[in-house]
């Protein structure tokens, strides 16, 4: 059986505080021995001293926090020889200076296959020994209980739900800037994306120079990626979340709403209820007294968010923007319900069609809940987690 060090850090809504207790909890059902460690925590340095010590075959973090300690000028991990193994839940353009420091025995995984690509362009092949797709899995702070479709719409009081922040109707920002080229390239990506459900930022970008005939040295393509990715991946996401929420309010649809930057919109969504902040622990609680939870991706167009393995763990119907992945993971219209952005105009009618359905719902719900169990459980994601250990650990 294995021992493995988490690491445990500061995140907003305390979404990987969660999964880092999940994961936890999923090694020990499989046998093996976590030990979690709260880099907030004043002595975290001397427990991580102590585990390390006492023997530990790998270190596991969220976002690459931790990858950083060095005993002087070496990796603590080259040190002690073993693999360090970060999954990243963010793009990982936000955590390029985490990620430049290189450990011999590397693992580390992405939510999205672009991103997948994205780490290979900008890094050389051997930076790191093992790239793969993880996503986090669904988590819970109950069993579900309801078991058919009377209990279903018995104990389900919420007919939507939705978590997340609202940044408002979002602005292109770098037209501002004060220079032509780049603003109209940005212009260029932004329209491009807008076209299409399943095109990444960085993607659009690569479209958008080979049809103006521009070919950048490899450090002026990062940048224009890093540029590109922070600006008008930025801008899609808060665009498209306004977009999805003001057809809903528009069409009168009700839906409870949790996260940050809702104040104010009551009088302009009146069938909204904006019911405050929100931990991930109330979020989890919500989605068991909600008939569906509406997801928008985060430009995840090759990938998956945790938000929808929550929900269909905790026995919700998922109603969500489509992805590659989705298309691939789960049945349209059986499992979840995806929807197209070209599409989003017949959004409201169908979420309203499958409220006044509740028996087609409850069995969606329920079908999305037990592939939710067998394929998307924090077990399932250890048992990942642990072969990309051995890989890593694999010496020539």
């Amino acid at each position: 059986m294995a021992k493995m060090v988490l690491y445990k850090g500061q995140s907003q809504y305390g979404a990987l505080r969660v999964h880092i207790d999940q994961l936890a909890e999923a090694f020990r059902l499989l046998g093996h021995t976590p030990v979690v460690i709260d880099l907030v925590e004043n002595d975290a340095l001397t427990q991580l001293e102590n585990a390390l010590t006492s023997g530990s075959n790998f270190v596991f973090s969220l976002n690459a926090i931790g990858i950083d300690f060095k005993v002087g000028e070496r990796s603590l991990y080259d040190v002690v020889n073993i693999p360090f193994v970060t999954a990243l839940v963010d793009h990982p353009h936000y955590h390029i200076e985490r990620l430049n420091n290189k450990i011999s025995k590397s693992a580390v995984t992405c939510l999205d296959h672009s991103h997948l690509r994205f780490l290979s362009n900008y890094y050389p092949s051997n930076h790191f020994k093992v790239k793969a797709f993880w996503m986090p899995g669904g988590s819970t702070v109950r069993e579900k209980t309801d078991q058919d479709v009377d209990s279903f719409l018995r104990q389900r009081t919420i007919p939507l739900l939705f978590t997340g922040s609202y940044r408002g109707v979002p602005k292109r920002t770098w037209s501002g800037s004060g220079l032509r080229s780049v603003p109209n390239i940005m212009d260029d990506v932004c329209d491009l994306m807008l076209s299409h459900d399943y095109l990444a930022a960085e993607d659009a970008l690569d479209e958008v120079l080979k049809h103006r005939g521009i070919v950048f040295s490899e450090d002026q393509r990062k940048i224009m990626h890093k540029y590109c990715l922070e600006q008008v991946g930025r801008y899609i996401e808060a665009y498209r979340r306004h977009l999805c929420l003001e057809s809903l309010g528009k069409a009168g649809v009700p839906m409870e709403i949790y996260g940050n930057g809702w104040d104010g919109l009551s009088e302009k969504w009146p069938t909204f209820r904006f019911k405050g902040t929100g931990s991930v622990e109330e979020t989890l609680d919500l989605q068991q007294q909600s008939k569906i939870c509406l997801h928008t991706n985060n430009n995840f167009v090759e990938g998956g968010h945790e938000r929808v393995f929550n929900a269909m763990t905790n026995g919700a119907a998922v109603v969500s923007e489509t992805s590659l992945f989705y298309d691939n993971a789960f049945e349209n219209g059986k499992e979840m319900i995806a929807f197209s952005w070209k599409d989003l105009n017949d959004l409201p009618e169908r979420i309203m069609h499958y409220l006044d359905n509740p028996e087609t719902l409850w069995e969606i719900a329920n079908a999305g809940h037990q592939k939710a169990k067998l394929e998307h459980s924090w077990v399932r994601r250890a048992e990942q987690i642990l072969d990309l250990f051995e890989l890593a650990n694999i010496d020539v």
